[in-house]
C-alpha cells in the first residue's frame, strides 16, 4: 500500500537521523579536552645591591675638622696640606730624609739635598739662623721655614768654648784657624766660623780683607772690629 510505504521510509529516516546524531554526539563528548594555556610567571625583581660605602677622603697631616655643621673652607684645606707631612708638623732638620725635607714649604730636591751635604760636612744645626750657611738658603727661606722646623730630636752636643786670643796681641790666622779658633773673634759665630772654613776650602787662601768681605755674612764692621787681631799667612 502507497500510504504505508511512505510512513515506512519516513520512519527509518528519523532512526537513521536519530543514530547519526549520536554518533555525532558521541564522538563530541569523547573529543579530549583542550589544555589550559600555561601563563609563565613573570620573574621576580631581585634588589639591586647598594654600593658600597665611599671611604672618607684622606685629610691633610693637621687638619683639623669644621665643627658639625658646618663645611671645611678651601682655604683651610689648602693651609692644611701645606704643613709638613710630620707629628705636630714639625720636622727635624738633624734627622729628617731628603723626602721629609721636600716637605718643607719653599724646599725642594735641589735645597733638600744641599742640607743634607751641608749636615754631612758641619754636624747638626743648633736653630734655624743656622739653615742660612746652607747655599742657596737666605734669611727670608729661613723665615718661611722656622715655623715648621724641630732641633730637639738630635740635640747636638755643647759647642767646645772659642779658643781665646792668644795673649801678648798674637793674631789669628784666618787660613790656619779651626772654626772654634775663628769664634774668639769679634762678631764670629758658628756659622759664620763654618763659612769662613768653607770658603777657605773651596776657594783657596784668604789673602786680605777683601777676600774676607766675600764669606757671606761678613761685613766692614767685623773687618773693622778684627783688624788687629787677624793675620793672613
Amino acid at each position: 500500500m502507497p500510504g504505508r510505504s511512505g510512513r515506512e521510509w519516513r520512519f527509518a529516516a528519523g532512526i537513521g537521523l536519530a543514530i547519526l546524531a549520536g554518533i555525532v554526539l558521541g564522538r563530541w563528548y569523547e573529543r579530549p579536552a583542550a589544555e589550559a594555556p600555561v601563563i609563565a610567571a613573570a620573574p621576580r625583581p631581585t634588589a639591586t645591591p647598594a654600593p658600597p660605602a665611599a671611604a672618607p677622603p684622606r685629610l691633610a697631616p693637621g687638619f683639623q675638622a669644621p665643627p658639625q655643621g658646618q663645611a671645611a673652607t678651601p682655604a683651610a684645606v689648602d693651609a692644611a696640606a701645606a704643613q709638613p707631612a710630620s707629628a705636630g708638623g714639625l720636622i727635624d732638620v738633624n734627622t729628617a730624609d731628603q723626602k721629609l725635607l721636600e716637605t718643607l714649604p719653599g724646599i725642594g730636591p735641589a735645597k733638600a739635598r744641599a742640607i743634607l751635604d751641608d749636615r754631612a760636612a758641619k754636624g747638626p744645626f743648633r736653630s734655624a739662623e743656622d739653615l742660612d750657611r746652607v747655599s742657596g738658603i737666605g734669611p727670608k727661606t729661613v723665615e718661611r721655614l722656622r715655623p715648621y722646623l724641630s732641633f730637639g730630636a738630635a740635640e747636638p752636643p755643647a759647642a767646645p768654648a772659642p779658643a781665646p786670643a792668644a795673649k801678648g796681641g798674637a793674631r789669628i790666622a784666618v787660613n790656619r784657624a779651626s772654626a772654634a779658633e775663628l769664634e774668639a773673634l769679634a762678631g764670629i759665630g758658628p756659622a759664620l766660623a763654618a763659612r769662613i772654613v768653607e770658603h777657605r776650602r773651596q776657594r783657596g787662601p784668604i789673602r786680605g780683607e777683601r777676600d774676607l768681605l766675600a764669606v757671606k755674612g761678613i761685613g766692614p764692621k767685623i773687618i773693622e772690629e778684627n783688624r788687629d787681631r787677624i793675620s793672613y799667612e
